[in-house]
């Protein structure tokens, strides 16, 4: 038996199985999306020059982590914390075939937000 302070490796494994299913199902994030690029780049450098840009893909993100978390599909398991780490982020790239580097800025910017 686990419980959310006790995941077992089997665990984290049908998690990121969950994932992977769960994340074909956003178009968004399809590989042949045109907006895939957008929210996978290093969105921190468009603050300044692209704010419109960089706002929609802030609150996106914001939105994809929160229905992740509740869905229960991060490599975790977990329904209650978010765990942005290495493993959500390769399980996330692993899905889609390129590195999410917007989610450092999304939390950084959530943080700042809630403060």
């Amino acid at each position: 038996m686990t419980t959310a302070f006790n995941t077992t490796k089997s665990d984290q494994m049908e998690a990121t199985g969950a994932l992977h299913i769960w994340i074909s199902t956003i178009p968004e994030l399809s590989t042949t999306s045109p907006r895939i690029q957008s929210l996978c780049s290093d969105i921190a450098r468009h603050k300044e020059t692209n704010p419109a840009a960089y706002n929609a893909n802030i609150s996106w993100w914001r939105h994809t982590l929160l229905n992740m978390l509740a869905q229960g599909v991060q490599p975790s398991g977990d329904h209650l914390v978010l765990h942005v780490n290495d493993t959500l982020v390769q399980g996330i790239a692993s899905s889609i075939g390129r590195r999410p580097l917007a989610i450092a800025t999304v939390v950084v910017r959530s943080c700042r937000l809630s403060v």
